[in-house]
């Protein structure tokens, strides 16, 4: 496969790998325009795999004195739960040996188990998908102050209180949308918003605007539970 293919299909997948590592959509997307100038100066074409993609993208932010701190174990969490490599692929996004990536899962557990509980409303009009993410909140240990199936009843819950974390679905059942009913709660800066999505490639083209943090469905509860607390590791 050309390296211009093998990129074509995983752009969006490097662009939801940076954006999760630097809870940043215009820094994420940052690190992948420099991650591509990159891989633009290897010469053996042919060697290039899936894995060598992510991994100019994690040189690109261990090169930025600002990112350079970044949780290694967070970096292995995200590709092991989000972007679903495997260990031998981990270890060479990471440039370390096989055998300290399960060490580094192991800490990423820690750290999400330690991360601070928070108030999160959800927007879903699919009730089992809304109980499914609500009980997986709660299992790390955050409290649900609301399921909303609309705009309108999302910004009713939202009236009541400001949550410190936002899960919305993108298209909802009464023609109105998540990205809708978060743009109208004018959330403060510090509370992450997580959008669910049947369609996540269309939300990672590196427009303007586009979230931080995107879920896909069918989604599994390892991919969600890291998410979760992964942007609000990147909060606090």
């Amino acid at each position: 496969m050309s390296l211009a293919l093998l990129v074509e299909q995983n752009l969006p997948f490097m662009r939801r790998y940076a954006r999760a590592v630097t809870g940043s959509t215009a820094l994420g997307d940052k690190l992948v325009a420099s991650a591509l100038m990159r891989l633009t100066q290897i010469e053996d074409e042919g060697s290039v795999d899936q894995a060598d993609l992510y991994r100019a993208v994690d040189l690109e932010l261990r090169a930025d004195a600002t990112l350079s701190s970044s949780s290694v174990a967070r970096r292995a969490l995200i590709l092991y739960a989000v972007e679903e490599l495997f260990d031998e692929q981990i270890a060479k996004v990471l440039d370390i040996a096989i055998e300290q990536v399960g060490d580094l899962l192991t800490d990423a557990e820690y750290q999400i188990m330690s991360s601070l509980a928070t108030d999160v409303l959800i927007i879903e009009d699919e009730p089992l998908i809304g109980h499914e993410i609500s009980t997986l909140c709660r299992e790390l240990g955050h409290n649900v102050v609301g399921i909303a199936a609309t705009k309108d009843t999302a910004l009713a819950i939202f009236q009541r209180g400001c949550p410190g974390l936002v899960l919305a679905d993108v298209r909802l059942a009464d023609g109105s949308t998540g990205p809708e009913a978060v743009k109208a709660m004018h959330l403060p800066d510090d509370v992450p918003v997580i959008f669910i999505t049947a369609y996540p490639k269309d939300l990672l083209r590196g427009v303007e605007g586009e979230p931080t943090y995107l879920v896909p469905k069918p989604f599994s509860r390892e991919h969600v539970k890291a998410v979760i607390s992964l942007a609000l590791m990147n909060r606090s």
